[in-house]
């Protein structure tokens, strides 16, 4: 970004005779931490419920020029459920099982800056988002009339990766070394090996069986070969708070 005289430097503030560590604007070799969300993702975790643990845990910018800001994302995410116990459901006796999901996604990008204010400054930029997605769930049970069992393992490793082409604007706020922003955008994203893996074993009359097949998350048909992606692309429009500091 380009910057005015009075802040050349962000820990210096020309209307006083002391030095701070902390100044109104960013310049070459400052670092700064944001927070942002677009519309159509706050609307999914709102709907969803989904907890806050599945927010990104860390996004930062480091001023590379005045006017060329390197940013990234990072969001990592983990959950595990297990269930065992004795129960009464029918001929059922026992039941085992345990739920994983994880999650880890990188989101590198750059903006470029061209307004010179010390209020408001505007920047168009790119992202290039990848990650992958797994999830894994085993379950077994023990009949009580025979003591025959069934045990089921299901798996999915997908993989995304995308594009995010913006332009934003963000508004310093007085003295404070932070700034709003806001951003439109347009996203495409491609996600493949969406299907999952499900590896059967189960017994009748003490002889045991196994089978492996294929489905997708909403269908209910068992194939021998599947292969299951997805491409799509949307707008968006998000809302930032950046906080911004020397390295």
């Amino acid at each position: 970004m380009g910057y005015s005289t009075s802040f050349a430097q962000l820990s210096t503030r020309e209307n006083s005779e002391n030095k701070y560590s902390l100044g109104t604007r960013p310049q070459k070799g400052n670092l700064g931490i944001y927070l942002g969300t677009g519309f159509k993702q706050t609307k999914k975790w709102i709907d969803e419920d989904i907890s806050v643990e599945q927010l990104p845990l860390i996004n930062f910018k480091y001023y590379l020029k005045d006017q060329f800001v390197l940013r990234l994302g990072v969001k990592y995410f983990k959950n595990q459920e297990d269930i065992n116990g004795d129960v009464e459901i029918g001929d059922i006796a026992q039941m085992i099982g345990n739920k994983n999901e994880s999650e880890f996604f990188l989101t590198p990008g750059f903006e470029k800056h061209f307004s010179n204010s010390n209020l408001v400054d505007v920047y168009i930029g790119a992202e290039l988002p990848f990650g992958r997605n797994t999830n894994s769930i085993e379950f077994a049970e023990r009949y009580s009339t025979n003591g025959d069992f069934r045990k089921q393992e299901q798996t999915k490793s997908s993989f995304v990766y995308g594009f995010n082409f913006f332009t934003g604007v963000q508004f310093f706020i007085a003295d404070l070394p932070l700034a709003l922003g806001l951003e439109w955008g347009i996203r495409g994203l491609n996600e493949s090996h969406l299907e999952y893996k499900t590896d059967e074993t189960y017994s009748v009359d003490g002889e045991i069986f196994s089978q492996t097949y294929y489905s997708t998350e909403n269908d209910i048909k068992k194939y021998k070969e599947l292969e299951h992606k997805k491409f799509n692309i949307e707008s968006d429009f998000a809302v930032s708070i950046s906080y911004f500091f020397k390295w």
